[in-house]
């Protein structure tokens, strides 16, 4: 019987690009990765960014959805907007 291959899959929206970056489950090592411009004008925001570089880790791996076994989603918008002081004022 042979052994399915499951895939751990993270994404991490970035100020400019938002990278993904599919692993094997079981050994750990990168089967595939994605970078496309994170999509701030999107009418659907920058999840438009995070489908599209999903979409191209699924297809450039030729990994189907019962294949995933984890995905992780992050962003470093919000620690880049307090760190640049681009907040607004509260209070």
């Amino acid at each position: 019987m042979k052994e399915e291959r499951l895939f751990r899959i993270g994404i991490d929206v970035g100020g400019t690009f938002t990278h993904g970056a599919a692993l094997d489950g079981r050994t750990l090592e990168t089967a595939c990765s994605s970078c496309v411009p994170t999509t701030h004008s999107s009418p659907t925001g920058v999840a438009e960014g995070v489908w599209r570089c999903l979409g191209e880790l699924l297809e450039k791996g030729g990994i189907g959805g019962e294949s995933i076994a984890c995905v992780a989603h992050s962003t470093t918008q919000a620690t880049n907007a307090l760190l640049e002081g681009d907040v607004a004022t509260v209070g």
